[in-house]
């Protein structure tokens, strides 16, 4: 049972505070409830240090709990099941699968969507199809090795958490893509086994190397 106190200003909080149990036993909306479980907390902080100081009973008697079936978890965490891939995949390549982690377990259905805030650099570089993250166009580890996103996960009762991710890009060692001749003319009447040149692998970005042979007749 609630106590009864004779100050008027404690009389008038716990009027208050029985209003606001009042409504958050009957909101639908998560977000409400909490808002409610927040201020009827500051209530009693206030009714218990009041009746404290004049001497009350402290005992408000009632659950502070929502007693609710409402869900009111929010996720917490963003998982991502792979982070790197290799450079030179095809367009639209999945990087992996994301998660979420949330408090209520009812929770089991969540979307997810790239949103702008702090990491958000590459969101451009990347889709987001139902909960796989894919990468828009071939990466290339000599032109960009990581790349920085922010993802969004939202419940299904409209609760959303956002965290920065990053995702990386391996090298791959890359074979030739050209072959050069250090010179391609020679005078008539050389001897045999004159040397005309030095063949020239080459290799793209920072895989370039040069391999020489000597060519001869």
């Amino acid at each position: 049972m609630t106590p009864s106190y004779q100050s008027a200003q404690l009389q008038n909080l716990l009027k208050y505070r029985e209003r606001m149990l009042s409504h958050k036993e009957t909101t639908l909306n998560p977000h409400t409830a909490r808002k409610i479980q927040s201020i009827v907390e500051d209530l009693e902080r206030q009714i218990f240090d009041l009746a404290l100081s004049l001497g009350h009973p402290t005992d408000l008697g009632h659950p502070t709990d929502l007693g609710h079936p409402t869900d009111l978890g929010h996720p917490t965490d963003i998982n991502l099941s792979n982070n790197s891939i290799d450079e030179n995949v095809a367009a639209n390549t999945v990087v992996g699968t994301f998660s979420t982690t949330d408090p209520d377990t009812g929770d089991n259905t969540f979307t997810y969507q790239l949103v702008a805030g702090t990491g958000d650099t590459d969101n451009a570089a990347f889709t987001i199809v139902g909960d796989k993250l894919q990468i828009n166009s071939s990466p290339d580890f000599e032109t960009q090795s990581s790349y920085s996103i922010r993802v969004q996960t939202t419940d299904p009762s409209g609760e959303s958490y956002s965290e920065n991710l990053t995702i990386n890009i391996n090298d791959v060692n890359e074979g030739p893509t050209d072959l050069d001749l250090s010179n391609n003319s020679i005078d008539e009447n050389v001897a045999a086994n004159t040397v005309v040149g030095k063949l020239l692998n080459m290799l793209v970005g920072s895989d370039f190397h040069t391999r020489v042979a000597p060519a001869a007749f």
